[in-house]
């Protein structure tokens, strides 16, 4: 086997549209040789465009608020 898969990771902001309004996301792509890539967004951010909370506390770790 050959080794570890190099892929060269970019930042960049981009507007995404929501529920008809554009909303400007921070985001990483992971690209691999050929330029091909996914975009990496940080969930917090996404819900806050989609309208539910991610949050972490001492008591209860990790968590997702929804309406």
């Amino acid at each position: 086997m050959g080794g570890p898969i190099r892929r060269k990771s970019v930042y960049t902001e981009k507007a995404v549209e929501v529920d008809g309004k554009k909303v400007e996301f921070q985001m990483y792509a992971l690209l691999d040789a050929n330029g091909n890539g996914t975009n990496y967004v940080e969930l917090r951010d996404l819900g806050t465009a989609l309208g539910f909370k991610v949050d972490w506390s001492a008591a209860r770790g990790i968590y997702i608020e929804t309406k």
